[in-house]
Parts: structure tokens; C-alpha cells; sequence
């Protein structure tokens, strides 16, 4: 994910992540690997991923646009 003024955002009630691109305003949602997952705590790296924790099982997630995929980097996956 760049960082383009791009505005991202976590589905704390169930498991996703979402993003509105700042050009077109079109938004675009990502599942988490994890079921009801409750995404929160994000921030993003100089490489443009967007990283957050997950608080149902508590795990660290990373979230790659540029290949469309989401990983959870600690804890269990679906």
C-alpha cells in the first residue's frame, strides 16, 4: 500500500481492513487472515505496508496492495 494520501481503515466489528483511494474515492475492502479478527492499531512502514494487530487472537497482520494479500505475521491464521 503507498502512501499516496490514500485513507485506510480497520473494521474493529469483524475482519477487514479497508483503504479509499485519495485520486478516485473508490474504496476497497481486504479480509484479514484471521476470523473476526477485530483489526486496530495500524501504522504504515516506509515501504508502504500497512501493519496492525488483531485483538481476538492477538496477532501482528501485514497488509501488502501491491500484491493484494493480507498475512498474519503472528498468530493463528484461518
Amino acid at each position: 500500500m503507498k502512501r499516496e494520501n490514500n485513507l485506510y481503515f480497520m473494521d474493529f466489528a469483524d475482519e477487514n481492513i479497508g483503504r479509499i483511494d485519495a485520486k478516485t474515492g473508490a474504496a476497497t475492502i481486504y479480509p484479514t487472515p484471521t476470523p473476526k479478527s477485530c483489526p486496530r492499531r495500524t501504522m504504515l512502514d516506509d515501504q508502504g505496508r500497512l501493519w496492525f494487530t488483531d485483538r481476538i487472537v492477538q496477532g501482528v497482520e501485514r497488509a501488502d496492495a501491491a500484491h493484494l494479500s493480507v498475512r498474519c505475521l503472528y498468530g493463528r491464521e484461518r
